[in-house]
């Protein structure tokens, strides 16, 4: 059986240093990937990928605790941050694991590690499972899993409807102001500024996720798992990670206690050296 460890509250918050270096760019399909690439160029490279709404910036306080020891290449996922869609305009998470790989090669990565934050775990796993000679390491922080988790609110059929509601003109404008109200309420930033393209966008990867695939492949994967939750996160709650724990062939599971979903920043330091053994 593969370990579980808990690890308790920390009393308030801390000051964490935070890393924001230029991003630099690679050029892919005739369109310019966006990235920020830390550390030891001769060190273990993890590709660190964001999750829904999300950027390289969600791995900023965490980059200080890594880039030691690893080398850490965030990257903005096609449609995000500096990315334009067009790089890779493909949604279903089978198509976003194919990027993952792409862009490593671009990089000229023969083995590398893939660290998921919240939606795009399943990509990762994906990943893992298609390249199993190049992807020896998987990190997921409060990752998706098997199973539908407790921030995907609604049933696949309904996501879907509102995706085709979101190109309906008469439709559009209202599926709009109730996906901000949706967002809002899941504290997702930057709710009330949400515009049609990327509402669109957003709803086209969610129908995109495939979680029988995260079961079928989760038994079948070659690289290690280093997987972490809070247990109070709104969005994905630590059970979807205690699934993961018992699919993977060779994984472990720590629980954090009151580290909310963006535990790569309010446990930074934890995790940080968590990885840093995990990697090396």
């Amino acid at each position: 059986m593969n370990p579980e460890h808990r690890h308790a509250a920390l009393p308030g918050e801390r000051d964490l240093p935070a890393s924001d270096p230029p991003l630099q760019t690679i050029a892919l399909g005739g369109q310019q990937i966006a990235y920020a690439d830390e550390g030891p160029r001769d060190a273990f490279p993890v590709i660190a990928t964001h999750g829904l709404p999300g950027s390289h910036r969600d791995y900023r306080y965490i980059a200080p605790q890594l880039t030691d020891a690893v080398r850490l290449i965030r990257v903005d996922m096609p449609g995000f941050g500096e990315t334009p869609f067009a790089a890779w305009p493909r949604t279903a998470q089978r198509d976003r694991a194919h990027f993952l790989d792409r862009f490593a090669r671009e990089l000229q990565l023969k083995r590398y590690g893939l660290m998921a934050h919240s939606m795009v775990a399943g990509a990762v796993i994906e990943a893992a499972a298609m390249y199993p000679e190049r992807v020896t390491r998987v990190i997921g922080v409060a990752g998706v899993g098997a199973s539908r988790h407790r921030g995907y609110g609604f049933s696949p059929v309904t996501y879907r409807l509102i995706a085709m509601a979101l190109r309906v003109p008469i439709l559009q404008q209202s599926i709009l102001r109730e996906t901000r109200a949706q967002y809002e309420k899941r504290g997702f930033p930057g709710a009330r500024e949400l515009d049609l393209a990327t509402a669109r966008l957003h709803m086209d990867l969610v129908t995109g996720m495939n979680f029988d695939a995260v079961r079928r492949l989760a038994p079948r994967l070659r690289a290690r798992v280093l997987l972490c939750y809070a247990d109070d996160d709104h969005l994905v709650e630590a059970a979807i990670g205690r699934e993961l724990n018992g699919l993977f062939p060779s994984s472990e599971l720590h629980v954090y206690d009151g580290a909310s979903h963006a535990l790569q920043k309010t446990r930074a330091p934890e995790i940080g050296e968590l990885i840093k053994q995990f990697v090396g």
